[in-house]
This record gives C-alpha cells, sequence and structure tokens, in this order.
C-alpha cells in the first residue's frame, strides 16, 4: 500500500532519501539527482499549495500556476492574433481562435 503523508512537507525532509547518489521520493519511486527537485515534487503527495494569490488568497501547488492566474486580476491581453488583432490573455486561447481563421 501507498505511503500516506501525517505531517506537513516542512517535516517531510526525511522523506528524501539519498542512494547512488540519487534522492528518493519516501512515498513513491520518484528520484532525481537534485535534492531540491524531490523537495519540490512531494508536494503532489502533502497537497501544499506554497504561492498565494495576494488579491484574492487563492493557493496553488506551483509558481506557474499562481502566475497564470494573476492574469484575471489584470486586463494584460499578451497573445494577439496576428490574422485580426484580437487579444488573449492565455496562449491555449489564442490557438483555439486561430482555427477559426
Amino acid at each position: 500500500s501507498d505511503k500516506q503523508p501525517s505531517t506537513p512537507s516542512h517535516e517531510l525532509l526525511e522523506e528524501v532519501e539519498k542512494a547512488g547518489g540519487m534522492y528518493i521520493c519516501g512515498f513513491c519511486p520518484y528520484q532525481s539527482r537534485h535534492k531540491f527537485v524531490v523537495r519540490k515534487h512531494l508536494r503532489r503527495h502533502t497537497g501544499e499549495r506554497p504561492f498565494v494569490c495576494e488579491v484574492c488568497s487563492a493557493s496553488f501547488t506551483w509558481k506557474e500556476n499562481l502566475k497564470a492566474h494573476m492574469k484575471i486580476h489584470t486586463d494584460e491581453r499578451p497573445y494577439v492574433c496576428h490574422v485580426c488583432s484580437k487579444m488573449f490573455k492565455h496562449r491555449h486561447h489564442l490557438v483555439r481562435h486561430m482555427s477559426t481563421h
């Protein structure tokens, strides 16, 4: 049976074991040469969401998700259709739109 974390991830550092030059997750077979990568991976098991929106307090596991979320609080639309100049907040919305041309 799979191990289930019962403590916050800052207390799970002992769950990152080193074997043969690799750091290994204590909950699954995941491994990396870099300890920080395995510590970051541990969030998958702990549910830790350290990245918090200062506007609405939504929290995220990954920094990239917080960055994408922040666009809902601004009018920033960096993705522009080269055919009709329509602007989008997210790249995948532009890609979907391009199929209409």
